[in-house]
């Protein structure tokens, strides 16, 4: 075996401190650009797979609206979207209008004065008010 001289190691030691060093700056330089890489990533398959649902909205949508296209090129169909469009009805039919009952219907506003109210509100416990 060959017997390396001090000078020798130190030599050795040096060069693998300085190809250690340079191998964990690529490294270091490296992981930046390949962080990015994956964030375009990660960033690309979210888009595609909203863009994915998107277009299968838009299908469901296409399909909706050639079923109402159908139905409008018959004659019910343009019959039923004239009425409700413009609350029409056909000879015969009737209408029935309902109309909500106002919501104060059971409150009954009587006008009595200052002094009757002030007197049934603070007295009233003494049965004095009328």
């Amino acid at each position: 075996m060959i017997k390396f001289s001090g000078q020798e190691k130190a030599k050795r030691k040096f060069y693998k401190k300085v190809i250690w060093t340079i191998v964990l700056l690529l490294i270091v330089f490296l992981i930046k650009p390949t962080w990015k890489i994956w964030q375009k990533y990660r960033m690309s398959e979210k888009e595609l797979e909203r863009t994915a649902n998107e277009i299968k909205e838009l299908t469901q949508r296409q399909e909706r609206l050639e079923v109402e296209l159908e139905e409008l090129n018959t004659q019910i169909g343009k019959e039923k979207e004239v009425i409700k469009k413009f609350d029409l009805v056909k000879e015969g039919e009737k209408l029935a209008v309902i109309i909500d009952p106002p919501e104060n219907l059971g409150e009954t506003e009587t006008n009595e004065g200052f002094f009757k109210r002030f007197f049934k509100k603070y007295f009233g416990w003494l049965g004095l008010s009328d």
